[in-house]
């Protein structure tokens, strides 16, 4: 797509791109881009063909080097009982030689305007809130849930994933209900695959009876059930048996009203914030499990 598509003008060095997961010429470009300035290496996951096919990448090119980024990953959420089309913007990255330029603001723009057309809502996490206000994006709080749990009760076996799953979990992420209809992933393997192949798989479960693979630390007495995935969402009872400790604290990064649990709300706290545009409401539950962060 030429600049003058996308309402502005370019230095004669540069060229604007919608850039798809497809695209095996740019792809390869842009995820140098993310490296250079995150230090992360995505090239493997790439490869795997975990990138969403979904997502849409604004870049501006410098002969072959992609010199800035912003990603626009669509989102099928489930609010209060209702699916939602909504996107996350990540990935947002500029060259430090091309550096206050207004290369970012022209992305983020062509971004929007994009995004308008097809979303209610967007997201994104940030350090930096300042950066986004203008584009109309607002802080909100993320929730996550505490309960304090007794003795187990009802047992299913489980064990560690392992390789050889890869399949039958990317199967199941695609057919999963969401963990909570407050607010809650119909689909996010992208973002989950992303931070799974990050820690190894170590933090995965799996329940055979049940169908269904846990996100879960624990330390100590602490139990952190980040996210569920299931096509039919299991009752807590029959998780619990599966960690060591009789009395638990136990956190979750979804509300888990389907598990057949109360459990009481709290804001997280992060080094990074939470921003929404859109329709929103500023008090409504955002419950991101940190295997869906974007």
């Amino acid at each position: 797509m030429s600049a003058s598509k996308v309402g502005f003008q370019l230095a004669s060095e540069l060229k604007f791109y919608e850039c798809l997961a497809n695209d095996r010429v740019r792809m390869p470009q842009l995820i140098q881009l993310i490296y250079d300035v995150f230090y992360v290496d995505l090239a493997t996951y790439y490869r795997l063909g975990y990138w969403s096919a979904e997502s849409r990448n604004f870049v501006f090119l410098n002969d072959s080097r992609c010199v800035a980024n912003v990603t626009v990953l669509p989102m099928h959420l489930c609010i209060d009982g209702e699916s939602h089309r909504a996107a996350a913007i990540q990935s947002v990255a500029t060259h430090p030689r091309w550096r206050n330029r207004g290369l970012f603001r022209r992305l983020m723009e062509a971004a929007l305007r994009w995004c308008d057309a097809r979303y209610q809502n967007l997201f994104l996490f940030t350090d930096s809130p300042r950066l986004y206000e203008p584009f109309g994006f607002r802080t909100h709080h993320v929730s996550i849930f505490h309960k304090t749990l007794g003795t187990k009760q009802r047992r299913a076996s489980s064990r560690m994933f392992r390789s050889g799953d890869e399949d039958w979990l990317l199967k199941l992420l695609a057919e999963r209900t969401p963990s909570s209809k407050r607010f809650g992933f119909f689909d996010h393997r992208a973002m989950f695959m992303l931070h799974s192949i990050g820690s190894g798989f170590s933090q995965l479960r799996v329940f055979p009876e049940l169908d269904c693979v846990v996100v879960a630390t624990q330390q100590g007495a602490k139990l952190r059930i980040d996210d569920i995935v299931a096509r039919v969402m299991p009752r807590f009872d029959e998780l619990l048996s599966a960690f060591s400790h009789e009395r638990q604290q136990v956190e979750f990064g979804f509300s888990p009203e389907q598990l057949g649990i109360n459990a009481d709300e709290k804001h997280a706290n992060s080094d990074t914030q939470l921003m929404v545009r859109g329709p929103l409401d500023a008090h409504h539950i955002v419950a991101i499990p940190n295997c869906a962060r974007f």
